[in-house]
């Protein structure tokens, strides 16, 4: 009897450390990845997301046959594109253009897995601030 008290507590003990230990694992994982999706620059935050999901249709190479003729690779390519449209900001009763619609709806980026939410309110956050070169 007294060999199946030390097995059950000892068990007791094992699953109360996993419960404790998962939950501050939780807790450190939203601290480490949260989304800061205020004061977005072009350089910082919006150049990396475009890099490394639209440039293998939207770079100055690629534009012309896989990416509709809409090159993303530069700040200046961006907004020579119409592509991005910062007078449809919120402000302006708009939803922030094309740009920022094709990327919340999932549409883009094209045959790929939809852009994280912390990635899109980025980019989305840009345009609605004037998409600046920042």
């Amino acid at each position: 009897m007294k060999r199946v008290s030390i097995f059950l507590m000892g068990i007791v003990t094992i699953c109360c450390i996993t419960i404790f230990s998962s939950s501050c694992v939780n807790n450190k994982k939203d601290v480490l990845f949260a989304c800061d999706s205020t004061n977005v620059s072009f350089s910082k935050n919006i150049k990396p997301i475009l890099v490394n999901n639209c440039n293998s249709c939207h770079s100055t190479l690629n534009a012309p046959n896989n990416g509709a003729g809409i090159a993303l690779e530069t700040y200046t390519d961006i907004i020579n594109s119409g592509y991005v449209d910062d007078s449809t900001t919120l402000a302006n009763g708009g939803d922030g253009g094309k740009f920022v619609t094709d990327v919340q709806s999932g549409k883009m980026p094209k045959s790929a897995s939809k852009l994280s939410d912390c990635d899109a309110t980025k980019i989305k956050n840009w345009v609605f601030e004037g998409s600046k070169d920042n």
